[in-house]
């Protein structure tokens, strides 16, 4: 990628500033507001490993391990829509910095265990909050990306955390694709909302999350491409 294109870089120029109704990057005279808005996107993935795991009081669990190939937000459009930033990306507002952490991998879960996690991170963070379980307008999948602060101590990078949640009849047929080494690439579309410094005619191309924060996902479709 050409150093002009670089995300790292670009976001490496800017300096975030908290004002009372939201963010605004700075950079020199060029002055950027993020607004929220939502966006569509769309993963291509390639399977890594498949995971058994059994804990105490739990009934064992797989989880499929797949390596992001292309990761797409928005697209250009007829009118050429780009991001003030870097098209496709992800960038992290930590204090004044901002930052680009890539989206290299994710974890499927079936929608049951994803749940189960879900309401015990949030019971982690003292959520109260009941969890949404209408089924108008039931989305196929669901996910989240979260931003995983560094932990140098611990030898932990920075990173995003992207894991799904589907079906558990769509669950088991990639698992089984995957052990069989049949599926040689799988394929995830939906839907997100965040705040972004793009949002031309609502064409969102880039999304930044606040330090520890997450984006949630609404998956409408969903795809496994199998080895001929």
């Amino acid at each position: 990628m050409p150093p002009m294109h670089d995300p790292v870089k670009i976001a490496a120029q800017y300096r975030a500033v908290q004002l009372a109704d939201g963010f605004e990057l700075r950079s020199g005279s060029t002055k950027l507001g993020l607004k929220r808005g939502g966006a569509f996107v769309h993963l291509s993935t390639a399977p890594t490993a498949v995971r058994w795991h059994a804990n105490e009081n739990e009934e064992p669990f797989h989880v499929v391990h797949l390596a992001v190939t292309d990761f797409s937000i928005g697209h250009r459009g007829d009118e050429g829509w780009s991001s003030n930033l870097a098209d496709d990306c992800i960038f992290v507002i930590d204090g004044e910095a901002l930052r680009h952490v890539p989206l290299a991998e994710l974890r499927v879960l079936s929608e049951e265990r994803f749940n189960a996690r879900k309401a015990w991170l949030a019971a982690e963070r003292g959520d109260k909050s009941p969890p949404d379980t209408s089924e108008a307008n039931r989305p196929l999948a669901v996910g989240t990306i979260a931003h995983c602060p560094a932990s140098p101590e611990l030898g932990i990078a920075e990173c995003l955390d992207c894991t799904l949640g589907i079906p558990q009849s769509h669950f088991d047929k990639l698992v089984q694709g995957c052990l069989a080494g049949r599926i040689s690439s799988a394929h995830f579309h939906g839907i997100t909302g965040g705040l972004s410094s793009s949002f031309e005619y609502g064409a969102l191309r880039d999304l930044v999350i606040i330090s520890g924060g997450e984006l949630n996902l609404k998956l409408d479709s969903l795809s496994f491409e199998y080895r001929a």
